[in-house]
């Protein structure tokens, strides 16, 4: 620490006075103790805010949680059925294992301007081995830091949906801590099933 002169004084004359004067010595040096400890308090401040921004981010990655991307969308129209194959990429962040133990398509639809509900739960068999989209077998484990890829798939008959004007697709996702995440489908692409959809059954 450099202690400046006041106005008037030269350095060397008034070090001769605060040493010569006890209580301009004490000041002088409980000066330099406050600016110390406030130094010393700042830099402290910054390390516990550091600690405790580290802490919350250690603690996000204890809580289960997952974070779904929605890649495209498909709808195979069967003679009799219609399957709809929604391709997601899911990821696990958490430092605790998860898993998709339950999917539910929902159709929202209007009849006599009425808004309703259709829920459909997710097939649990997979499609013929040719098919282009590789169908999750529910229940899908997902490690802790890992991620998973695959199609939910969804059975439907076509005769259900004769008398609906779908407005909305959404699929729900639960996971194995019965948390709930919802994704809203984009762009689903119809497409006429070639191989008759008896046969995937």
């Amino acid at each position: 620490m450099t202690l400046v002169a006041p106005a008037g004084h030269s350095h060397g004359s008034w070090v001769n006075e605060v040493v010569s004067d006890p209580k301009l010595a004490i000041s002088a040096i409980g000066l330099f103790v406050a600016i110390t400890a406030g130094l010393v308090g700042w830099r402290s401040l910054r390390t516990s805010r550091s600690s405790l921004n580290l802490s919350k981010a250690q603690d996000l990655r204890k809580q289960p949680g997952l974070k779904i991307e929605y890649l495209k969308g498909i709808c195979l129209i069967g003679p009799v059925y219609r399957d709809y194959l929604f391709e997601l990429i899911i990821r696990n962040p958490a430092d605790t294992a998860n898993s998709i133990s339950d999917a539910e398509l929902l159709l929202d639809y209007e009849v006599e301007g009425k808004g309703l509900i259709l829920k459909v739960r997710a097939a649990r068999d997979g499609l013929p081995e040719d098919s282009e989209a590789a169908v999750m077998k529910l229940p899908v484990a997902i490690a802790a830091n890992q991620s998973s890829v695959g199609a939910v798939k969804f059975r439907i008959a076509n005769e259900v949906l004769a008398a609906r004007s779908v407005e909305r697709l959404r699929v729900e996702l639960t996971d194995t801590f019965l948390n709930k995440l919802t994704v809203s489908t984009e762009m689903v692409q119809e497409r006429i099933d070639e191989v008759p959809t008896e046969a995937a059954e």
